[in-house]
């Protein structure tokens, strides 16, 4: 009987301790659950950030390169009328002098 009570009080203490360890391991996983969904809520706060900032950028690119296409067409326009008048000026010129155009 004294075995069986020592084997019972060693098997209560044993349970005690147990119990301890897997409250102490619930404490330590929770809290590393804790730390990693932190971890996980700040860098998904700062890609957030990091993609609007960059499509702030991109839209300002954006914007840039339209108003250089809007430039290089007006430039462009004004490049052909330039050229319509030379011609017009050089035909003239040429009637004035008497030039035959070989091309007409």
């Amino acid at each position: 009987r004294q075995t069986q009570s020592t084997w019972g009080q060693n098997s209560r203490k044993e349970i005690q301790t147990l119990r301890s360890d897997l409250v102490a391991l619930e404490h330590f996983n929770k809290e590393a659950s804790n730390e990693i969904t932190k971890y996980v809520m700040e860098e998904m706060l700062r890609v957030e950030k990091e993609f609007k900032r960059l499509l702030n950028v991109d839209a300002a690119e954006n914007t840039f390169l339209k108003q250089q296409v809007n430039q290089l067409n007006q430039d462009k326009v004004k490049l052909q009328q330039n050229a319509l008048i030379l011609e017009t000026r050089v035909h003239e010129g040429e009637t004035e002098v008497g030039f035959k155009n070989v091309y007409d």
